[in-house]
């Protein structure tokens, strides 16, 4: 059934598909930001180091951890050097490097240190706070420009009818879903409140021909709902929870 539904939007956090009506209009695009995906990596450098530390806080650090913090070190180095061709602009690249200078001092100065200061980490977290906060609005603008400036064409020549048909099917991780940025957009572009009968989500998929099969099942639940309880979202909740509900209000629970 879904793999002859139109008009359709499959879209990853990779690739977006634009399926229409036309038996030859299947438009495919690949996301490509290279401040989006650096943006995203930089920031993960003092994360990188919170996770390695965290658990070893009042500790001296064990000897695997200081491999892998030696490790760690020389990659922010290799990444320091490479931050000028990473496609930043020119304030981007002034807090990118100011990011990965903050993490390397902080690293060197756990690993020559006895023990893992949990003052210092928790410092040493707020300190990369705000470029990280300034990181994650501005790859969240960059995906959303490049969606928008791809989607929103190609919406507007659809008729009234096919916008109202249009269905998005969006495949991406278990976490994080509540509000996942493509779902917010699609959201807005449809005026809907979420994921619903309009917007799919494919939960830990990212594969468009097993996407599809979630989006078959989801169709045919829908049909079943409308056509034995006469409510299209009947079938996509627990079929016992109406009768749960009402009976679990029965018990007492001394409470």
């Amino acid at each position: 059934m879904a793999k002859q539904y139109k008009p359709l939007i499959v879209a990853s956090p990779f690739s977006l598909n634009l399926i229409g009506n036309e038996a030859n209009e299947n438009r495919q695009y690949v996301f490509s930001s290279a401040a989006y995906t650096n943006l995203k990596s930089v920031s993960h450098i003092p994360l990188t180091i919170y996770v390695l530390l965290v658990t070893e806080e009042g500790r001296q650090l064990p000897e695997n951890k200081k491999k892998e913090l030696k490790r760690l070190i020389t990659l922010i180095k290799r990444v320091g050097i490479d931050l000028p061709n990473l496609g930043f602009t020119e304030q981007q690249l002034i807090k990118q490097q100011a990011l990965t200078q903050m993490s390397l001092d902080f690293a060197r100065k756990i690993l020559s240190g006895v023990v893992v200061d949990s003052n210092k980490l928790t410092r040493f977290v707020r300190n990369s706070r705000t470029i990280i906060d300034t990181n994650v609005h501005d790859a969240a603008v960059a995906q959303i420009d490049w969606l928008h400036q791809v989607v929103k064409p190609w919406y507007d020549s659809l008729s009234g009818s096919e916008k109202k048909a249009l269905k998005v099917l969006i495949l991406a991780p278990k976490e994080p879903r509540d509000g996942n940025l493509m779902t917010q957009y699609f959201s807005r572009l449809l005026g809907v409140k979420g994921e619903g009968m309009n917007i799919v989500y494919a939960e830990n998929v990212f594969d468009a021909e097993v996407g599809m099969n979630v989006l078959g099942t989801f169709l045919l639940d829908t049909q079943i709902g409308r056509g034995f309880f006469d409510d299209s979202w009947r079938m996509h909740e627990d079929l016992l929870s109406h009768a749960a509900r009402e009976y679990i209000q029965t018990l007492q629970f001394g409470l």
